[in-house]
């Protein structure tokens, strides 16, 4: 039976995995251009690109969460309603657009809980 590194048909042989850093790379990443293993290939891209991209499209990553459902999304899926908050399309669009008083009381104050608890357990290390 032919080893792993036998196997790889990157031509990058002696190139380890650049997530795993164990398994010789069979796959470079379009995203990123990180080398990666069979076992971190994604059929596309690399897990980590596959695990950090945008829900929505699927084509960019993602640059923070939507502040109502949680999804992963790129800049040009979501709108920024304040400045560390955004709102994905699909969410805006159930809302009929953003309401009248944005942020809404309850947003600001799961933002500011979120914010808190992060610097606290930073502060205390």
């Amino acid at each position: 039976m032919r080893s792993k590194r036998e196997r790889s048909s990157s031509g990058s042989a002696g190139t380890l995995c650049e997530v795993c850093g164990e398994a010789p790379a069979a796959h470079v990443c379009p995203m990123c251009g990180r080398r990666v293993c069979d076992e971190d290939w994604a059929g596309d891209r690399c897990i980590v690109c596959r695990e950090t991209s945008c829900s929505i499209c699927g084509a960019r990553l993602a640059v923070a969460s939507c502040s109502i459902c949680g999804r992963p999304v790129c800049d040009e899926c979501s709108v920024q309603v304040t400045p560390v908050a955004r709102v994905c399309r699909e969410c805006l669009a159930r809302l009929g657009g953003l309401p009248r008083e944005w942020p809404p009381r309850s947003l600001v104050l799961a933002e500011l809980r979120r914010l808190s608890a992060g610097l606290s357990s930073l502060l205390r290390g």
